[in-house]
């Protein structure tokens, strides 16, 4: 079974300038003023169904299309904070879990640590496009991580969404910020189309909102078409939200790292017993709102069959894990820049290295009858203490020029990894120096690859054959 993003299954489902937040407590909602001010959080309960079509693409070669189904339930503490332009959500999850099935395969998705919050900043770049990234206290998350928890429907952006049904009149209908949108819909920017709002009732205690339209976005670098209907509950007096029942069809371009689906999701949402966001959650917000105000997420993947842990930026996807290699892709702006194969090598014997020359040569014989030239050859230690022979290669490949840069990375015990990078020579200054800041921080573990692996044994050399 080829390895997907779980966002994109999970994803699968579902005129007020941005400006304004920059002034956090004059224009903003009362929940916005009791968070500001030390209010209490919420606590949610979330159940979602997608099914549909997935388009794969693992290996460039050819567009497959296979069915698929996500059922995905969530519980967890909400709390945000607003600082100048920046949304900081904290969630204190209680359980995460998705069962996924693609094909005739099947898996199921859980948070790897629910002891420490995970941090949800939305920055607004202009009224209809956003920046997202996730953060954790410790260690970085996992992208797949990221993807299970990325789901539409939960943002206190929604609160924007509602707030001018606490004053209006039944009938009244209206359209909210564009950006809000993107940002419930858990996607990056609106393009084209609109949501509409329409009060349906209002009482002392409740507010009932109905919502409905079509938008054309940006998800990931990728075009995509959302049709959402649905309707969302909130309590007028402190203008949180209580529930919703969404139902969204959605159809997403095939990315370069993507797969492209087309789905119907139902989710729904509620809010549950009185929240318990402890003195450790507010802390560890305040941490991350501190250390992470002016970065990038760092990410993790880590290969338990081909025995790796890998940091990365947010630019990777990780493709595919298979019992060959792993694949990463790294997209910039929408576009493929490079792609990265990484295979776990036989060990070597003790006190047995390999040499830059040895290296160079192994690469020589590889590209034999590929038109291609070796253009440098380097040796170094990463911060990890690994010896790194690192071989460029300059080639052709139907008539479009190539680079490919070969890695060969060994620890003290013999465990060694070997990459090849892949990308066309018009891409290499903007993939810059993105291979030594992922081979710095490279880490061999132990593997410990799945029975369904047997039959593929551990390379004995150092590169393949091109």
């Amino acid at each position: 079974m080829i390895e997907i993003s779980r966002r994109d299954w999970i994803i699968a489902t579902a005129a007020l300038p941005w400006i304004g937040m920059s002034k956090p407590l004059s224009g903003a909602s009362m929940q916005d003023r009791q968070l500001a001010t030390g209010g209490s959080a919420s606590q949610y309960k979330v159940e979602m169904a997608a099914s549909g079509n997935l388009e794969l693409d693992p290996d460039s070669k050819q567009v497959r299309t296979v069915p698929f189904r996500v059922e995905g339930d969530f519980e967890f503490v909400q709390r945000h904070r607003q600082v100048e332009n920046c949304l900081w959500i904290g969630r204190a999850f209680e359980r995460a879990t998705a069962q996924m099935q693609v094909g005739r395969g099947a898996t199921v998705s859980r948070l790897n640590d629910l002891s420490e919050i995970i941090v949800h900043r939305v920055e607004p770049l202009t009224s209809t496009k956003i920046r997202q990234d996730f953060f954790r206290q410790s260690l970085p998350l996992e992208s797949s991580e990221i993807d299970l928890i990325f789901i539409p429907g939960i943002s206190p952006t929604l609160s924007g969404w509602l707030e001018p049904g606490f004053q209006g009149q039944v009938g009244d209908s209206w359209e909210p910020p564009a950006w809000k949108v993107a940002a419930a819909l858990a996607i990056d920017a609106i393009i084209d189309g609109q949501i509409e709002c329409r009060l349906e009732k209002r009482s002392e205690e409740s507010v009932n909102v109905s919502v409905q339209g079509q938008v054309q976005g940006l998800a990931s670098g990728v075009a995509t078409e959302i049709t959402l209907s649905g309707v969302c509950l909130s309590n007028p007096s402190t203008e949180e939200l209580e529930s919703l029942v969404w139902s969204v069809r959605e159809k997403r371009a095939l990315g370069p790292a993507t797969p492209g689906f087309e789905a119907r999701t139902k989710i729904e949402v509620t809010r549950t017993v009185p929240a318990s966001w402890s003195t450790d959650h507010e802390a560890q917000l305040a941490i991350v709102m501190e250390s992470q105000n002016d970065s990038d997420p760092t990410l993790v993947f880590e290969s338990k069959r081909h025995g790796f842990r890998l940091q990365h930026g947010k630019g990777w996807r990780v493709v595919s894990d298979q019992a060959k290699a792993a694949i990463l892709r790294y997209v910039s702006s929408g576009e493929l820049i490079a792609q990265a194969q990484l295979t776990r090598l036989a060990d070597l014997p003790a006190g047995v290295s390999f040499s830059a020359k040895r290296y160079r040569s192994d690469v020589a014989k590889a590209i034999e009858g590929a038109s291609g030239q070796i253009v440098d050859v380097a040796e170094s230690t990463t911060s990890k203490g690994y010896q790194s022979l690192r071989v460029i290669v300059s080639s052709e490949v139907s008539g479009i020029p190539i680079q490919w840069i070969y890695y060969h990375l060994a620890d003290k015990q013999g465990r060694r990894v070997g990459w090849v990078i892949t990308m066309e020579q018009d891409r290499v200054d903007r993939f810059g120096a993105e291979d030594q800041i992922l081979v710095d921080q490279f880490e061999i573990i132990d593997a410990n690859p799945p029975k369904s692996d047997a039959q593929t044994a551990q390379k004995n050399g150092s590169v393949e054959k091109k």
